[in-house]
């Protein structure tokens, strides 16, 4: 995770503690993504996914990330949210200005990295939006197309997976 490199691309920012800042308010939520097909590995079969959606408002505007859960890693909604209850007792009064500080100070209070992960991009996302930049430009780096993405088919009877490989014909990877 990067650390810092804010101040290196931006003039100095207000903190909640000078006059006209505002400390951020963080909440979540439960973010259900239904699935277009029941998704079965080896180790189970679900029809959704549960992530948890971090939101982040501060001076008006609000920015959001999604944190996803993993069952294999002992991650869940559950986990995420007291992740994220501890993150923002740690960051009570602090401004989403100072993101390197919010970070370190959140990285104190969990070892959740998803979480935290989360938190950064919910971080950028806000200063992108107050600033009216690109998150890149904020990083001053330069844009680059999307990678593709894989397309994993589960888990199901014959004639079931050709039918998911006929639907994903236009996936790549």
């Amino acid at each position: 995770m990067e650390h810092g490199s804010a101040a290196q691309h931006n003039a100095p920012m207000p903190t909640a503690s000078r006059p006209g800042a505002e400390a951020m308010r963080l909440s979540w939520c439960p973010l259900e993504l239904p699935l277009s097909h029941p998704w079965t590995i080896a180790r189970g079969t679900s029809s959704a996914k549960r992530n948890a959606l971090l939101r982040l408002e501060a001076e008006g505007p609000s920015a959001s990330a999604r944190r996803r859960r993993s069952a294999r890693y002992q991650q869940s909604y559950e986990t995420a949210a007291a992740a994220f209850e501890r993150i923002a007792a740690a960051l009570a009064g602090r401004s989403p200005w100072d993101r390197a500080d919010c970070w370190e100070a959140a990285a104190r209070a969990t070892g959740d990295r998803a979480a935290l992960a989360a938190l950064d991009m919910a971080l950028w996302d806000w200063r992108g939006k107050k600033l009216g930049k690109p998150v890149w430009q904020l990083l001053d780096v330069a844009p680059v197309p999307i990678a593709a993405t894989s397309f994993s088919i589960g888990i199901a009877a014959p004639e079931a997976l050709r039918e998911k490989v006929r639907e994903a014909r236009d996936f790549p990877s």
